[in-house]
């Protein structure tokens, strides 16, 4: 706060002058916070603020004042020396602030809090805008600091008057103060549902079927679009529970009771399911709304008095939303209809729509046949004598006649009965007749139960059975007889269907239908196989064939080795499947055999490679042509004498024909002879180690 009073005329001859009372409330103020020994040198400071004083005087000349001031600083900072401007500035305000602390304690715990509270009040009301101007520059920073030394102490205080101070805001600028503080209120609304989900929704619950109803009433559109993407999966659940319930409680129904819940079906003309569905369920209502077509209003209600109370706002607006949905999808796929039922695990609601309203019936169990047919006589009934009323409805359940609500109350109780029609002595006729027809057909039931039971295993055992499954065998049980039907290719496969047959049911006897047929290959296997024949043959040494094939018929022409071979030719065509018959006109040619045996010069040793291959080949053919035989013809090269190679040529044919006698090979297919020469289809310089060689010549019959 600055302090400010008037200037004295000369620095030469000036006087601190004594406070003296004054009407100014800021000179007031200042003698009760800083005293009288501070504030008498108001003038002094208020001087030295605003004067600058000349240097080299004050060095010339000590004014009078000047001296008094050090002689009660020296007391106070303890220094005797002459002060230049600065020091003399700075000791004397720290001099002030301590003197000003040292005062203001003091006068505090004099009890001076009043007198100050009423200065400063004084003040404000007499120069608020000075008092404002003063307070300004440090407010903020004077907070700040209390913040920092002592914020508990600071919040504590304002706490009174923090809610009074929003309230007053709110009412003179209320859009200013929401600008403020719409920035900071999604992020804490968000922050409080992280901290505190279940504050958070036992606080918005109370106003959530408001705003449904609300938002329907609204855009009813919007709500459909909103529920779009979890109502079809609600559907879809609600009726696979249904079917999965119907399903349950069909095959845990009573075998005692099965037979005659099948016959009396029939009779009645409705299917088991909705028969056992009627006899083993009960049910009871749990609410009755009549609704507004178009708004989606409740118009009137009932429900048990010992019941739990519902929102009928609420649900009526469900289930208008969920009709609606359903009615857009219908409408989408060209197909007119509505919304009859909804299943939530035991629970249903019913749903009749007939002029402007529709009826909502909520049950738990299924309700049976008869009371839905007394809901829609009920509801006709109001529609008739009340459509014109329910059409100007707005929401004033009181332009809605009480018949209506007496008429919704009697839906109510499912105790409701049809008279009985007829005598009793018919009923007892009926029973008699009932169970005289129901007997034998409930035993005939049965037994073709067991046979079809029978009939399906047999038949899925031909289908799992690799051999028999292409071929469609169908087995029929009935009574002590079973009866099988198909074709096979073959006889091995209709008596391994017959063996199957056997195994599984063996007290049974057996009727075998299936017949045997030959089935002919596609020509392109016949092809196929007749060229895999031609080639086996022509694989053989000495053989020469070709066939022809032409609509089952085959024609082999050329030339085997042997007889034996000509014989084998027909048999392996015949065999043929699709072959029915073969013309053979092969014939016989002399056989050649290009093996021979070579040996080292001067020695007639067969090497022990040639005894492995080329005379086991020999063997071999010996062997594979019993007919057979043989001239073994030893070579000799061009070295040395005639008479000596015509010796080594025969003891090399003698060796060849001992190793073949030692294998089994008789004595008399086999003859041998030498030559003191090269073999005749050698050329004259051949090399001479193809020149030293055993030849064989098939010798002809």
């Amino acid at each position: 706060m600055t302090l400010s009073t008037s200037q004295p005329a000369s620095t030469q001859n000036f006087q601190p002058s004594r406070a003296t009372p004054t009407d100014d409330p800021v000179a007031a103020l200042q003698d009760l916070l800083l005293g009288s020994e501070v504030a008498q040198w108001r003038e002094t400071i208020a001087y030295l603020q605003s004067n600058e004083v000349d240097s080299a005087a004050s060095n010339d000349t000590e004014p009078e004042w000047i001296a008094q001031l050090s002689a009660r600083l020296e007391r106070r900072l303890g220094t005797q020396l002459l002060l230049s401007k600065g020091r003399f500035s700075q000791a004397l305000v720290l001099q002030i602030e301590q003197t000003v602390r040292e005062h203001f304690k003091s006068q505090l715990r004099l009890g001076q809090i009043e007198e100050i509270n009423a200065a400063i009040a004084a003040l404000a009301q007499q120069q608020p805008q000075d008092l404002a101007t003063s307070l300004a520059p440090v407010l903020s920073d004077a907070i700040a600091g209390q913040i920092q030394l002592d914020g508990d102490s600071l919040s504590t205080a304002l706490a009174p008057i923090i809610d009074r101070a929003i309230q007053n805001n709110a009412q003179e600028g209320g859009d200013s103060m929401s600008e403020a503080i719409a920035p900071i209120l999604p992020p804490a609304i968000a922050k409080r549902i992280a901290d505190k989900p279940e504050e958070m929704a036992l606080a918005i619950a109370p106003e959530m079927a408001a705003a449904f109803k609300e938002q329907i009433r609204i855009s009813a559109e919007s709500t459909i679009d909103a529920f779009y993407p979890i109502i079809g999966d609600t559907v879809a659940k609600a009726i696979a529970e249904t079917m999965r319930e119907v399903n349950d409680k069909v095959e845990n129904a009573l075998s005692v009771k099965t037979i005659s819940r099948k016959i009396r079906a029939k009779l009645k003309g409705v299917s088991e399911s909705e028969l056992l569905l009627a006899e083993a369920d009960s049910f009871s209502i749990r609410m009755v709304f009549l609704i507004h077509k178009l708004s989606g209003l409740t118009i009137a209600s009932a429900q048990p008095t010992d019941s739990e109370e519902f929102e009928s706002d609420m649900v009526a607006g469900m289930l208008t939303a969920m009709r609606s949905f359903v009615s857009e999808y219908v409408s989408a796929s060209d197909t007119q209809g509505e919304l009859n039922e909804i299943t939530y695990g035991d629970s249903k609601i019913l749903l009749e729509v007939a002029g402007h309203s529709y009826l909502a019936v909520v049950t738990d169990g299924d309700p049976s046949k008869r009371y839905i047919k007394r809901a829609q006589q009920v509801f006709g009934a109001i529609v008739r004598d009340r459509d014109k009323e329910i059409a100007a409805f707005e929401g004033d359940p009181e332009s809605i006649p009480d018949d209506v609500r007496d008429s919704l109350s009697t839906l109510l109780d499912t105790s409701a009965k049809p008279p009985r029609k007829g005598p009793p002595a018919l009923a007892v006729i009926g029973v008699a007749l009932l169970g005289a027809i129901a007997i034998p057909l409930g035993m005939w039931e049965y037994q073709n139960r067991i046979d079809r039971q029978v009939s399906d295993r047999l038949n899925k055992t031909f289908f799992t059975t690799p051999e028999l499954s292409v071929y469609g065998l169908k087995a029929r049980a009935k009574r002590d007889t079973i009866t099988v039907t198909g074709r096979v290719p073959d006889r091995a496969l209709k008596e391994r269907a017959e063996i199957l047959i056997g195994q599984i049911e063996p007290t049974r006897n057996l009727e075998s239908q299936i017949a045997t047929v030959r089935v002919p290959p596609h020509p392109s296997l016949t092809t196929s196989e007749v060229d895999r024949t031609v080639n086996i043959f022509n694989d053989r040494e000495g053989n020469a064939i070709r066939a022809m094939y032409d609509r089952g018929r085959v024609a082999v022409t050329g030339t085997v080795a042997n007889a034996s071979e000509a014989g084998q030719v027909t048999q392996a065509f015949e065999n043929i499947p699709g072959i029915e018959s073969v013309t053979n006109t092969v014939g016989t040619q002399p056989l050649k055999i290009d093996t021979r045996i070579y040996f080292k010069p001067g020695s007639a040793e067969i090497e022990s490679i040639d005894l492995e291959t080329k005379v086991t080949w020999v063997e071999r053919l010996l062997d594979e042509n019993p007919q057979m035989r043989l001239e073994i013809v030893g070579y000799s090269d061009e070295f040395g004498g005639i008479e000596p190679n015509q010796q080594l040529a025969l003891q090399r044919a003698l060796a060849v024909r001992a190793v073949l006698l030692d294998r089994g090979i008789a004595s008399d297919r086999l003859e041998v002879s030498g030559k003191p020469h090269s073999p005749q289809d050698l050329p004259s310089d051949a090399p001479s180690w193809s020149k030293r060689c055993v030849s064989f010549f098939p010798i002809s019959q």
